[in-house]
């Protein structure tokens, strides 16, 4: 009977960002949210710097973050930022 040595398979962190409400309500568009995003998360210390690491994928009034590439309270802080920027937020 052989062994099996099998590693556990990592599990895959997805991250959803789900704006209904703000984009219903016309305070938000995805497409506008999804620019500042690509334009202000840092790889390796560097904005724009993206490569092929950081991927953002929008379906209707969701942007799914496939991979694990930075935290979520990261993630948190540039949409606030975003917020911040354009009024938004108190």
């Amino acid at each position: 009977m052989p062994q099996k040595d099998k590693k556990p398979e990592k599990s895959a962190w997805r991250f959803n960002l789900d704006p209904t409400h703000p984009i219903e309500g016309g305070f938000l568009t995805l497409k506008i949210l999804n620019i500042f995003l690509l334009e202000k998360v840092k790889v390796n210390g560097k904005t724009r710097n993206l490569g092929n690491v950081v991927h953002i994928e929008c379906f209707k009034n969701k942007m799914i973050f496939p991979e694990k590439q930075f935290s979520k309270s990261y993630l948190k802080y540039l949409t606030k930022k975003y917020l911040k920027k354009n009024s938004l937020h108190g």
